[in-house]
């Protein structure tokens, strides 16, 4: 977990960085049987627009203005020196598991997966996936690949791969973000609770 004393923009300089490398997000709704999608609309606005949103709803309800790390359930943001040791990782983890199982490297290969367009579920953390934010081996990354999708996020497991895109841009993912806090509504199957300044976030029953 990253020290919630460092400074707010260098705790999120690796999604803003990751955002200045894509194209801009799209406005069109993608296909509907990708995997699960945000239940909240499109974000308007840019990126600072959100990142602004939060930092407000901080300082009123939490009495702080700092970005804070854990700020999303079930991850911390991460900046870039742990975004790279992470990007490291997840590549290492591919290339040996490729060269031990022949199998699986005649199955998924990197170049032929890196040519599919940006949101299409992947089986390997490919080179052109920035992480963004991390635990516990899960890992939230932009998808840099090509496509109307270019510049979506997704998760990563060790389990379960990539499934595909969870948001079209970082935008709408911090968008979705400061709906949930300023609206107590759900994010990520998480709703948010704040008792004496402190955020938590409670796990909604599955339906």
């Amino acid at each position: 977990m990253l020290d919630p004393a460092i400074p707010e923009r260098e705790v999120v300089e690796q999604p803003i960085a990751a955002a200045n490398v894509v194209p801009a997000p799209v406005t069109s709704t993608p296909d509907p049987e990708t995997r699960w999608q945000p239940q909240q609309s499109l974000a308007s606005g840019d990126l600072d627009t959100q990142m602004t949103r939060i930092q407000n709803w901080a300082l009123t309800r939490l009495g702080s203005d700092a970005f804070i790390t854990s700020l999303m359930p079930g991850y911390d943001l991460l900046n870039r020196s742990r975004s790279d040791q992470i990007r490291t990782l997840w590549l290492d983890i591919g290339a040996d598991q490729r060269e031990r199982i022949p199998g699986f490297a005649a199955e998924f290969d990197p170049a032929a997966l890196s040519a599919e367009p940006a949101g299409t579920a992947c089986e390997l953390f490919l080179p052109a996936f920035i992480p963004i934010a991390d635990r516990d081996g899960t890992t939230l990354f932009v998808d840099t690949r090509k496509g109307e999708l270019s510049g979506c996020v997704g998760e990563y497991t060790a389990e379960g791969a990539s499934e595909g895109w969870l948001w079209p841009s970082i935008t709408d993912m911090f968008g979705a973000l400061a709906d949930s806090l300023e609206a107590e509504s759900v994010f990520m199957n998480y709703r948010p609770m704040v008792r004496d300044r402190t955020l938590a976030w409670n796990r909604e029953p599955r339906s």
